[in-house]
């Protein structure tokens, strides 16, 4: 993403942007370096480059959604961040997000945000750095799905055991308005870009945004579109008092047998 980016999904969703404009991959999340071959969290070394393609240092990190400081701890020089609401991620999935920075050198010096502090999605909230058991000017970071406990959960890491769980950052982050600097780790990672839905076949409704065409065309729903109106059924369904059960049941029938398309009767 590019500085002071935003965006936002057909229902309103903030959409989880990648934090750097331009970046390589140092040390990925299966590295067994320093980052424990995947065994427990998934870590990413993340290299920032200037405008001019060039490897830099202290380079911005923008916030991917509205986000809050939740705690920091300067002897590791770490700093763990969630957004405001729930958002969407790159793996099509609506939740909060988690964001562990490593390294910014700000966080030791005592000129890093406080706790409490909101970043808008777009605004900096932290540098590549080299703060702490760091051995060249980078980030180190982890993405998490769901809320983070404070008062139960290790904070250094998102794991598999914790409130906001591990998620490699492919499946967290879209690279929309980023350059990838090609690194031999490439091949690990499927990154992919939000694309705004075609609008022709885009209706509204009390849940927010749905899509459907008409019985004169043969033209059928993308995935991304049956995954929204997926989502749209689900708001309306637990609205009402239905279980996870039920809703995935019904969902799974209108899948096979309307492709999740309410056509031109759709309310």
């Amino acid at each position: 993403m590019i500085a002071n980016e935003t965006m936002t999904d057909e229902n309103g969703y903030q959409v989880a942007l990648f934090p750097l404009e331009r970046f390589s991959i140092s040390q990925p999340w299966w590295g067994n370096y320093s980052h424990e071959g995947g065994s427990t969290y998934y870590a990413n070394d993340i290299l920032g480059y200037d405008s001019n393609g060039n490897y830099a240092s202290r380079q911005p990190c923008y916030a991917p959604v509205d986000i809050q400081l939740l705690w920091k701890d300067a002897t590791e020089c770490v700093a763990l961040w969630q957004s405001i609401e729930p958002v969407h991620f790159a793996d099509d999935s609506i939740e909060y997000l988690g964001i562990i920075c490593y390294h910014d050198n700000d966080i030791q010096n005592g000129t890093y945000s406080v706790v409490g502090t909101i970043k808008r999605q777009g605004e900096i909230f932290n540098r590549t750095g080299t703060g702490g058991f760091a051995s060249g000017d980078h980030v180190h970071l982890e993405t998490g799905k769901g809320q983070v406990n404070l008062a139960t959960d290790y904070l250094y890491h998102f794991r598999d055991n914790t409130s906001c769980k591990r998620i490699t950052p492919d499946k967290a982050l879209f690279i929309n308005d980023t350059t990838i600097i090609p690194s031999q780790h490439d091949s690990g990672y499927n990154w992919v870009e939000y694309e705004e839905l075609p609008s022709e076949l885009k209706r509204r409704g009390i849940y927010g945004v749905y899509y459907g065409n008409i019985y004169t065309t043969s033209q059928a729903l993308t995935m991304q579109q049956m995954k929204v109106n997926a989502r749209y059924l689900y708001r309306a369904l637990t609205n009402k008092g239905w279980t996870l059960n039920a809703i995935a049941g019904l969902l799974g029938n209108l899948q096979s047998e309307s492709s999740i398309n309410p056509r031109s009767l759709g309310k």
